[in-house]
């Protein structure tokens, strides 16, 4: 039988719940533009002093705005860099790239808007600095790759069409920076809006990160939990490059969502790109607390599947099966007893996770995911008293003793011990020379489970020989 917590939820259609924002430190947005290459995401990792942008010489590899905190001068404000406003506007996803790039600049209070003093100020950047003019914004033009004295003094010699203030830098070797930080925060400064935060961001209470293959609709999930378009979904496989981290505030909760590239197997990736944006995704999720592994619910699921809930379980995440793309199921065939067994008969291994059936697309069931993922939080905190698992340990060995593994005697167990918390680790101590077979560490992990629940939650039983 098909243990109860791993069933599919009830598919009751209920309204998208509104997240309650805490009082969240009101933080200045900088926004960093420009056109393909010139060093936007290479700066944004500098001033941020994180490796969180994918930096490549191909044009338009950031196409989803990435956010980071900066401090400087004691001060915090969020760094935005953005897609290349340069790009031809042919495909769908090269217009969503210029579109999320605008937005950005919409909503920031400044804006740094790099170009390449190698390459001179070319037509392109002329246009952007016309634009930035007559925009009334407030910026900052930033003349990138000045790493050396004849290039600083090129920026000098240069006619900026009229712009007096060019901040020279270099975000490779971080020279001009510390100057170009104390002009922005001069800048925010005198800004009406402007209220200085010294304070860090409340701590997070856990990350969740969202893995699946290539085009299983993890940017829509993550669109249909916050209910807007924040990220760019599109039909052509690995639009999402970089990971996309959101802070929200869910019943007073502060979560961190981390949207992740497609995951493919690593006999087809050729293209470098895609190699570094996969990396990320694996870090991503090694670093989550929870992972919604999403699925198609109308396709049977496959072996890179079958892979990638592998390296979820290695990761000690706790995990949430979102099966998206419930609307395109036939109707016959939304029979969830029947599509848990399938499920459960294809990830033997997984018969702890529960099943959302979902569909991005028409929102059914997206409501239900950050419920269930704070009550999975609760339940890879829970910690069961030496005294109550001592009674419970006596019984479960009681009901099935252990046989001989190896060797000519049956191992003698002493005790079961619940020795960490987040995720649940247990000790169980047995004597010197006993040896334990795979399958008893499962019967025991499985007592664990129907006994105290530990829904969504990696259960570990580990090994301790008394001497």
């Amino acid at each position: 039988m098909p243990n109860p917590c791993c069933l599919a939820l009830c598919l009751v259609p209920i309204a998208l719940c509104l997240y309650s924002y805490m009082e969240l430190p009101q933080l200045q947005n900088v926004a960093i533009v420009g056109r393909t290459n010139v060093g936007k995401s290479t700066l944004f990792n500098r001033l941020t002093e994180e490796q969180k942008a994918i930096v490549s010489k191909v044009p338009g590899t950031t196409r989803d705005p990435n956010i980071g905190f900066c401090l400087w001068r004691g001060y915090y404000f969020n760094l935005i860099d953005t897609g290349g406003l340069d790009v031809s506007k042919k495909e769908k996803i090269e217009k969503n790239i210029i579109e999320q790039a605008e937005l950005a600049i919409k909503k920031a209070d400044l804006i740094l808007l790099l170009i390449d003093i190698r390459a001179g100020l070319l037509i392109q950047d002329k246009d952007l600095i016309r634009k930035m003019k007559q925009s009334k914004k407030p910026f900052l033009l930033v003349a990138n790759k000045a790493d050396g004295p004849k290039l600083r003094k090129k920026v000098e010699q240069t006619n900026f069409l009229g712009v007096k203030n060019v901040w020279p830098a270099s975000a490779v070797t971080g020279a001009g920076t510390g100057d170009l930080l104390d002009e922005v925060v001069s800048q925010l400064s005198r800004l009406p809006s402007f209220k200085k935060v010294t304070q860090v961001i409340p701590e997070i209470l856990f990350k969740i990160a969202i893995i699946g293959k290539p085009n299983v609709g993890k940017s829509s999930i993550l669109n249909a939990i916050l209910g807007k378009e924040k990220v760019i979904v599109s039909e052509i496989p690995h639009t999402t490059r970089e990971t996309n981290d959101t802070l929200i505030s869910y019943k007073n909760k502060l979560i961190l969502l981390i949207d992740t590239a497609g995951i493919r197997k690593k006999a087809k990736i050729s293209d470098k790109l895609e190699k570094e944006s996969v990396a990320r995704s694996l870090r991503a999720m090694k670093s989550a607390d929870l992972t919604l592994f999403v699925i198609e619910a109308h396709q049977t699921p496959t072996t890179q599947d079958k892979h990638l809930a592998g390296e979820i379980i290695e990761s000690d995440s706790s995990i949430i099966v979102v099966a998206n793309k419930w609307d395109l199921v036939s109707i016959k065939n939304k029979d969830l007893k029947k599509q848990n067994l399938l499920f459960q008969s294809i990830f033997p291994f997984l018969t702890w996770a529960p099943i959302l059936y979902v569909s991005a697309k028409t929102k059914k069931n997206i409501p239900k995911i950050m419920d269930l993922a704070l009550e999975i939080k609760e339940e890879r905190q829970k910690k069961i008293t030496d005294r109550i698992l001592d009674r419970f340990f006596k019984k479960l060995i009681a009901y099935h003793r252990p046989k001989k593994a190896k060797g000519t005697k049956i191992p003698y167990l002493y005790s079961l011990k619940q020795v960490r918390t987040n995720p649940p680790v247990f000790q169980l101590e047995i004597g010197e020379k006993g040896v334990l077979s795979k399958a008893y560490f499962k019967y025991l992990e499985n007592g664990l489970r129907k006994k105290f629940g530990f829904i969504g939650a990696p259960v570990k039983v580990i090994l301790k020989k008394r001497k």
